[in-house]
Order: C-alpha cells, then sequence, then structure tokens
C-alpha cells in the first residue's frame, strides 16, 4: 500500500507542476549563444504560451551600451514578441526581456548572441 501512495503523490505533484506552469521561452531569432555573418534586422522571441504584449519589454544592449532606434514592440502572434532592428555593428549582444503570460505572470530573462565583422570583399 506506500508503494501505491508515494506513486499517487507522484502523478499528482507532475499534475501540479503543468497546472502552475509559466510561459517560457520556446525560440528565439537570433538564437541564444549564436554567433551571426549578417546583423539581424529583426529581433523575435517566441513562447509556449500567450503573452501581453502590452504588458511586456525588450531591451537590447550592444557592445557600446543600450541600442537606440529600435523599433516598437509588436506581437505578430499571441504567443511572440518581435522588435525591428537597426544596422548593428559587430560585438555582442544580450536581450533582457520581461514579458506578462496570459496566466497573469511575469517572467523575466536574458540570452546573449553575437554578431561577427563582415568578410572582406575580394
Amino acid at each position: 500500500m506506500p508503494k501505491i501512495a508515494l506513486l499517487l503523490a507522484f502523478f499528482c505533484s507532475l499534475a501540479t507542476q503543468e497546472c502552475f506552469a509559466h510561459a517560457r521561452l520556446s525560440r528565439a531569432e537570433p538564437a541564444a549563444r549564436s554567433t551571426l555573418n549578417a546583423a539581424p534586422t529583426r529581433l523575435r522571441l517566441s513562447f509556449n504560451e500567450a503573452v501581453e504584449a502590452k504588458y511586456s519589454s525588450v531591451e537590447l544592449r550592444g557592445p557600446s551600451g543600450a541600442v537606440s532606434g529600435l523599433g516598437p514592440l509588436s506581437a505578430p502572434e499571441e504567443r511572440t514578441l518581435e522588435l525591428a532592428l537597426p544596422p548593428l555593428p559587430a560585438g555582442r549582444y544580450d536581450v533582457h526581456y520581461r514579458v506578462l503570460s496570459a496566466d497573469g505572470h511575469v517572467i523575466e530573462a536574458d540570452y546573449r548572441f553575437s554578431v561577427q565583422d563582415a568578410p572582406a570583399a575580394r
């Protein structure tokens, strides 16, 4: 009987974790830890559940600090946030996002990507 109680408790804990799961980043363009040969023209963050774009923010910091000239944050889909980028020079970039998920929880995280110098024309 104790084994059945342990199994039941284990499965109940799994169900509880699913009920209280929050939005998490499922895909990023540019991807985390990626090195790009050409600067991206947009930043696209996709989540596993709907997010409230109106109450979300994305910041980009580059080699010389905060990147200026970012376009407005848009939501082409309920699970996706998009940000138009100005031309970016080579260097490392830090993305910081803060989103309000549909379940009412605020999720905040960071990731990095790099842009390489363009190869010299021959």
